[in-house]
C-alpha cells in the first residue's frame, strides 16, 4: 500500500528515489532503476535490462528466470534442485 501511495505522488510530478533491497518491488512501482554492487554503481554496458537474469546473477548471485506480471517485469528464483 505504501509503494502505491509513493507511485501516486511520483505520477502527480513529483520525482521519488527509493532504496528497494526486493527488486521485484523496485520493478513492479520503479520506472527508472540504479543497482549497487560491492559499494559502487553496478551498470551492465551492453544495454541488458535491470530484470534481466544475467544481471540479476551478477548483482545478487542468484538464479532467476523472469516473467512478465501486470505488465512489469517479475523475477522468480530458478528451482534449484540438486541430485
Amino acid at each position: 500500500r505504501l509503494l502505491q501511495i509513493v507511485r501516486d505522488i511520483a505520477s502527480s510530478g513529483f520525482t521519488v528515489v527509493a532504496v528497494l533491497h526486493d527488486p521485484n518491488q523496485a520493478f513492479l512501482y520503479g520506472d527508472a532503476f540504479v543497482l549497487l554492487k560491492n559499494g559502487g554503481i553496478y551498470d551492465p554496458k551492453d544495454g541488458r535490462q535491470p530484470w534481466d537474469p544475467t544481471v540479476i546473477k551478477a548483482v545478487y548471485d542468484a538464479d532467476v528466470d523472469c516473467i512478465s506480471h501486470r505488465g512489469r517485469p517479475f523475477v522468480l528464483p530458478k528451482n534449484s534442485t540438486k541430485q
